[in-house]
């Protein structure tokens, strides 16, 4: 009977000694973990590329550029302008998901430059008057300029951005947007009986192409309108058709490594 529970004893003592061993081991031994960490190593951190108010998805310095916009005038031909916007954009992303993003892009506009705005109009009366009748039912005006024109220049913001991003996991991702705002500018414009504040809204399309450094290039197309919403005596409104060209600066939260899953963090080893 003794001897038998000596070596109940002895049986019991080497199955312990080997899983205090194994435990050490597992221990000392880091394994890798396919999952996302935070920085202090608690694991399951969300990757994606939502930040807080101070820490957008993105920056985007973007030069818009129109050449030839029409202008409804009252003289009887169509003026044409050119428009060059600067404009300073940051984005934060709303919802996302492995193909496409939802994201809040408001801007502002330290330069707007609008050229060839007439100073004056002067309105004469029409032909047909002989002189020494009565010229009293002859109302029509011919509108006639004075040759002077002017660039007008300005700034502004855009508050209300919003922009779809789609194959957002791609070096070569697609864009289209929708922008609202206003400008105001050192005279009144596209007419002197406008107004030196204006509305603004603006919809495209564009494609960003990644390039090293988090960095990325944007071309786009859009449709830019720039009006007083019928706050001045006249609003004959500027209607472009914009080429942009903007450098963009991504923000990639918590990337995964390059060469594939990581270690997990000190402390938190596998135990057994």
């Amino acid at each position: 009977m003794a001897q038998q529970t000596g070596s109940t004893l002895l049986v019991t003592a080497m199955i312990a000694d080997t899983a205090g061993t194994s435990e050490r081991g597992a221990r000392a031994t880091p394994v890798s973990d396919t999952s996302t960490t935070d920085a202090l190593g608690r694991g399951d951190a969300p990757r994606d590329d939502r930040g807080g108010i101070t820490d957008p998805s993105f920056l985007e310095l973007r030069l818009l550029t129109s050449r030839h916009s029409t202008v409804p005038t009252r003289m009887p031909v169509t003026a044409y302008r050119d428009m060059y916007i600067v404009d300073l954009r940051a984005g934060w992303t709303l919802t996302s998901n492995g193909f496409l993003s939802v994201e809040y892009a408001p801007s502002v506009v330290p330069l707007a430059v609008s050229t060839r705005n007439p100073r004056e109009y002067v309105p004469t009366a029409t032909s047909g008057c002989v002189s020494g009748k009565d010229c009293a039912s002859f109302t029509t005006l011919d509108i006639r300029t004075i040759p002077y024109y002017s660039n007008a220049y300005g700034f502004g913001v855009t508050p209300v951005g919003f922009q779809l991003r789609i194959f957002r996991s791609s070096p070569v991702q697609l864009l289209t947007y929708a922008n609202g705002g206003a400008l105001w500018f050192t005279q009144r414009i596209p007419d002197p009986d406008a107004t030196r504040f204006n509305f603004t809204a603006e919809l495209g399309a564009a494609v960003q192409v990644n390039i090293p450094n988090s960095l990325g290039l944007v071309l786009g197309y859009s449709w830019h309108h720039t009006s007083n919403g019928g706050t001045g005596h006249v609003n004959p409104g500027i209607n472009s058709r914009a080429l942009s060209i903007g450098i963009v600066a991504r923000r990639d939260r918590w990337p995964l490594s390059p060469s594939g899953p990581r270690p997990i963090a000190p402390g938190r080893e596998l135990r057994t």
